[in-house]
């Protein structure tokens, strides 16, 4: 891979101004600063191919276009002299753009490599909040590569703004955008209807912290010791087919059998009847927000049964209890912020949800393109594999585990599941004043172990022994599976 050369792309007579940030936008601010530059802060990644793309002009004139419809790509954020945070929208400015020569058979590879060299370093102040590099094969397009500011885009904006520079790159007409600018959301959330939604949120969230539990995760290092960071990926093309063949056999989506398959293994690893974590929502749901290039990610503390006869009883009470959730998932984060200080007050200890869950499952995508719809294909196949099928897939699992001596920002247990295809790919982290050193990978083992169960099992089938006999399944299969890149921890 070798950099061949640097285009630098100018807008001019753009729309400007400066606004209030909106909910979400302040939350993504309020983590950074909680970083405190310990750690790159956890930007938007997004490549993609350029399939049928044949002029670097066009790429580069697609990109431009893009940046000039949507406020957020030419925005920065700042602090008033009141300490209000806002967003300042930019009527001109530059875009510099990296042009790599790839091999025609590391294209996918190179765009990663890529990609993460964008993160390498955050974004200066006042540095446009998109950085964008294109990689070539032979001087054809192949590829791009993104890196978004958080606070200014999640994973749904990236994947419209990959998908406009894709068609507009094709020469196909896109309209302009329908959805809300940044600026439009704010004053929605500053009028009497916006206020109002703020109301309902906050008496769900506050119902929501006064039942949490209040015992720490088990296993837990003892505080005073320096956090180690702690991760683990699983990869299952079994998980993903068991995922597939539940939610048809159950009658629900895909997201609530993964949600289900956590609340169980957590419930019986904390051996509580319900657990609490902070649910990760689009907020994708309004005719005006759902294409909108911006950030709207919130999560939800979000109480959940861990038991239940069956799994799938336990998917559809999940499924009802999640959908509350995504009801109130849009909320004032600063009223929530003093929320938890006055349930805390009330319940005599700091109010804490350790564990946070963030799914973004492929066949219930955003969008319904020709990708979603094969996506989907796929996983109609998987839910039609027979009871040995996917017995031999379980040989295909593999865990990767990884520890280091970076500090994390909290104490917080991630939990995502980023793609479900072919393979399902599952992360959970944290850090050891929170979990336990091998904690991540025992539960994903245990996910994996009790998806698998509940797929090859009768519908009525004891949930209680199918989540005990997962755990056990799982220490076994942890020791088998791990791949570990041992550092300081």
């Amino acid at each position: 891979m070798q950099k061949t050369a640097s285009h630098l792309l100018s807008f001019s007579g753009c729309t400007s101004g400066t606004h209030s940030l909106a909910w979400a936008q302040i939350a993504a601010v309020r983590s950074i600063e909680r970083i405190g530059g310990a750690l790159t802060p956890p930007h938007v990644r997004k490549d993609g191919p350029l399939t049928g793309v044949r002029r670097i002009e066009d790429v580069l004139s697609a990109i431009l276009k893009v940046v000039q419809r949507y406020e957020a790509l030419r925005s920065h954020w700042e602090r008033t002299g009141d300490g209000r945070l806002v967003q300042v929208v930019r009527a001109e400015g530059a875009l510099s753009i990296d042009q790599y020569e790839v091999a025609a058979d590391d294209v996918s590879g190179a765009a990663h490599t890529v990609k993460e060299r964008l993160a390498l370093e955050d974004f200066a102040p006042g540095e446009l909040p998109v950085r964008i590099a294109l990689l070539t094969v032979r001087g054809t397009p192949a590829a791009i590569a993104m890196l978004l500011h958080h606070v200014f885009a999640d994973g749904v904006a990236s994947a419209i703004v990959y998908e406009e520079i894709v068609n507009l790159s094709m020469g196909r007409t896109t309209p302009e955008p329908s959805a809300w600018q940044p600026r439009e959301i704010a004053a929605f959330e500053d009028s009497p209807l916006g206020r109002a939604q703020a109301r309902r949120a906050d008496v769900f969230l506050r119902k929501e912290l006064r039942r949490a539990p209040v015992p720490a995760p088990p296993c837990a290092i003892p505080a005073d010791r320096q956090p180690t960071f702690v991760w683990a990926q699983l990869e299952s093309p079994a998980a993903a087919a068991a995922i597939a063949g539940l939610a048809r056999g159950r009658g629900v989506s895909s997201a609530n059998v993964i949600l289900a398959a956590y609340s169980a293994v957590l419930g019986r690893w904390t051996r509580q009847p319900s657990v609490t974590f902070r649910l990760t929502v689009a907020n994708r749901a309004h005719p005006r927000t759902r294409h909108a290039v911006t950030n709207l990610f919130q999560s939800v503390p979000l109480t959940v049964p861990a038991q239940a006869d069956s799994f799938g009883d336990l998917a559809r009470d999940v499924a009802v209890t999640a959908l509350r959730g995504y009801r109130h998932a849009w909320y004032d984060h600063d009223r929530f912020m003093e929320s938890i200080s006055e349930i805390s007050a009330e319940r005599g200890h700091h109010v804490t949800v350790p564990f946070g869950v963030n799914l973004r499952v492929i066949g219930q995508s955003d969008f319904e393109g020709p990708q979603s719809l094969a996506e989907k294909s796929v996983l109609d196949t998987l839910a039609d594999l027979s009871p040995d099928d996917l017995r031999r897939l379980t040989a295909a699992s593999q865990l990767t585990e990884n520890y280091d001596s970076a500090a994390l920002p909290d104490l917080n247990v991630r939990f995502s599941v980023w793609a479900l295809a072919r393979t399902a790919v599952m992360t959970l982290m944290g850090d050891t004043t929170a979990i336990a050193r091998h904690g991540p990978g025992l539960l994903l083992s245990g996910l994996d172990a009790i998806l698998v169960r509940a797929a090859l099992a009768s519908a009525d089938a004891p949930l209680h022994q199918l989540a005990e006999q997962a755990l056990d399944q799982a220490a076994d299969k942890r020791r088998s599976l791990t791949k570990e890149s041992l550092g300081d921890g």
